[in-house]
């Protein structure tokens, strides 16, 4: 148990008193939709999309109802349903990050995200409990799970948190191999390939700043093309930035994408100061890529877009990127002598725009997640 955890429970209720409170006559709820009796419909009528179907399944796979116990199966058959809405399989997918269930991590930030997503729908104790979570959460914790909670819906980012496929983007910092991305990229996997064109190379996680969404990975090899990271302290409201990315990569191939825009605010969600609100426009898959100036330089990491606000009312390129005066701390903290690996930065004078974003595009990678047990 998270060292943190006894005293989220003192708060949120103990385990099974909890379980039991919230359920709602789990056994009675089973029973009356079948399960037992007939599994194998659920599951025809969860596989055809019907959402309260879905849930029922999480719920047989969850309790060992009619099939064996299967807390990663429950995971996604919750997805399937929270993604269309249902209120109550985004409480239970909050309820499992919250407990660790089975191989299902403990992750309060996730819990946060998916109570938030089934307080918002009008769920009672996801309120209730959403908002006891909050206390022991920083700021910087309860925007990542904001942002969490938006990938999720919009079928991104391994909201979940559980086994299954999916990709994010990374960038070479140094010319012997060591990349950054987002933690939430990379949390939970067992495997990392990183991909540009024909190329593949397996990567290994080095180092992760969960509370700042950083990553630090590593492929064996030299002669990288890489990025200077720079203090972005001197970057103000108006300032020119861009990113390259791989939104998408199933539809808009593996080639990676450039979009470019402004800082728009130096803060990030609710005055994060740890963040840039930008207008480069991101989608699913640029998580972790390079936030970049005019000059070349990474100013920061692309982390996400909120699509809706608290009234769910929905939002046009409200996007956000971790600052890089974080990276360069994490970088000074957990890679041996970051100083003599990192780029010279460029100075900032006028560049040809066409080979800042050559220099760009091919340091920058596709990462391959895929997680299992």
């Amino acid at each position: 148990m998270n060292d943190d955890q006894p005293k989220i429970c003192l708060t949120l209720g103990h385990a099974w008193a909890q379980r039991l409170l919230v359920s709602g006559l789990l056994l009675v709820s089973l029973v009356g939709t079948g399960v037992a009796a007939d599994i194998a419909k659920l599951r025809r009528t969860a596989e055809a999309g019907d959402a309260t179907a879905q849930y029922e399944l999480g719920r047989a796979f969850d309790k060992g109802k009619g099939v064996e116990e299967d807390e990663v199966e429950a995971s996604r058959w919750y997805a399937r349903a929270g993604r269309q809405g249902h209120k109550n399989a985004l409480y239970e997918l909050g309820d499992q990050h919250f407990f660790g269930a089975g191989d299902v991590p403990f992750d309060r930030v996730r819990s946060y995200a998916y109570w938030d997503l089934a307080a918002a729908r009008g769920h009672f104790f996801a309120r209730f409990r959403r908002n006891a979570l909050a206390r022991f959460l920083t700021a910087g914790q309860v925007a990542s799970a904001t942002i969490i909670g938006q990938q999720f819906m919009a079928g991104g980012a391994r909201g979940v948190g559980i086994p299954g496929p999916t990709t994010g983007t990374a960038f070479f910092i140094s010319s012997n191999g060591y990349l950054v991305t987002n933690e939430h990229v990379v949390e939970n996997a067992t495997k990392l390939t990183a991909v540009q064109g024909k190329k593949k190379w397996p990567v290994k996680v080095i180092a992760v700043d969960a509370i700042n969404d950083l990553a630090v990975l590593k492929i064996d090899g030299g002669g990288f093309k890489a990025l200077p990271v720079i203090s972005s302290r001197r970057l103000r409201e108006g300032s020119k930035v861009f990113t390259f990315g791989h939104p998408n990569p199933s539809l808009q191939g593996l080639d990676a994408v450039y979009t470019s825009g402004e800082i728009s605010k130096l803060s990030g969600i609710k005055d994060d100061p740890r963040m840039f609100q930008i207008s480069v426009p991101v989608q699913n898959g640029n998580s972790g890529g390079a936030l970049v100036d005019e000059y070349g330089n990474v100013v920061g990491v692309v982390v996400g877009r909120l699509n809706v606000n608290e009234a769910g009312k929905p939002l046009q390129n409200v996007n956000y990127a971790v600052k890089s005066t974080r990276l360069l701390l994490l970088l000074e903290e957990q890679v041996p002598k970051a100083g003599e690996k990192l780029k010279e930065s460029h100075p900032r004078k006028s560049r040809d725009p066409a080979t800042v974003r050559d220099e760009v595009k091919q340091a920058t990678v596709l990462i391959l997640v895929e997680c299992g047990r």
